[in-house]
């Protein structure tokens, strides 16, 4: 075996000497689009089949955990909380949780606005529900920019599964929300914006359910087929995602 092994070497060797001072030119061949240059893909997996169909997966950008996210990404619009006397999200949880997070626009303010945020426990109307005790009640001062206001249950220990409100009020001039049109239907949002209330909206915010405070992820595996050797490819769907309170809650990549 050894012998065999020395004098292929000896003829690849040859054929490599016999082979300097010319130049090889290789033209690439016409390519399909898989995924057209956006936010990134990386790390491929492909499985390619004899009747020309291909399997293809990619590492792609993470994103809010469903189940926590107050809003769908539909296109939102900042809003100034002293402009309305005060603004409320009301929304519905099917387990328990700790509290609520909004995130906070201050038109580049830094350092200066404040604003309170308070959970209750949702009775009858907001009017009702407001004159209640507040389960949690947080004055949130001197935050920057598009950072998040948060309240929690003033007991440290979760609250059960119901229906709630959260209100941002006694703010500063700059201290905003993002109002989106469409809630996450799994936690079925409504705003108010003062007495006005905006059905099917939803702040820009999450639901805390544990003290990890985990409410997105970095990477997860999306997926395509093509059943034409490479030419077209399905829709992308994501297919492969963290899993919360796992030791893969952040990312899955690199498929």
């Amino acid at each position: 075996m050894l012998k065999r092994m020395c004098v292929l070497m000896a003829a690849v060797s040859a054929a490599a000497m016999a082979a300097v001072g010319q130049v090889a030119s290789i033209t690439a061949g016409g390519g399909w689009d898989i995924y057209k240059a956006g936010v990134y893909r990386y790390g491929p997996s492909f499985i390619t089949y004899s009747d020309g169909t291909i399997d293809a997966w990619f590492a792609a950008p993470g994103q809010d955990y469903e189940d926590c996210a107050l809003h769908l990404e539909s296109g939102s619009t900042p809003i100034q909380v002293a402009s309305k006397g005060y603004v409320a999200q009301y929304f519905e949880v099917d387990r328990p949780f700790l509290g609520v997070s909004v995130l906070s626009p201050t038109w580049a303010k830094n350092g200066t606005e404040s604003v309170r945020i308070s959970l209750y426990k949702w009775d009858k109307n907001i009017s009702t529900t407001k004159a209640g005790t507040p389960l949690g009640q947080v004055i949130c001062e001197k935050y920057n920019d598009n950072d998040p206001v948060t309240v929690k249950s003033a007991t440290g220990e979760q609250l059960p599964a119901g229906q709630y409100l959260a209100v941002l009020d006694q703010a500063s001039e700059f201290a905003g929300v993002y109002v989106f049109n469409e809630p996450n239907p799994a936690l079925n949002g409504s705003v108010y914006l003062g007495t006005i209330l905006k059905k099917k909206g939803s702040l820009r915010g999450q639901i805390i359910y544990d003290n990890n405070n985990i409410t997105a992820y970095w990477d997860q595996v999306s997926y395509q087929r093509s059943t034409d050797g490479g030419r077209t490819w399905t829709p992308e769907k994501m297919v492969l995602k963290p899993t919360r309170n796992t030791r893969d809650q952040y990312s899955i990549c690199d498929p």
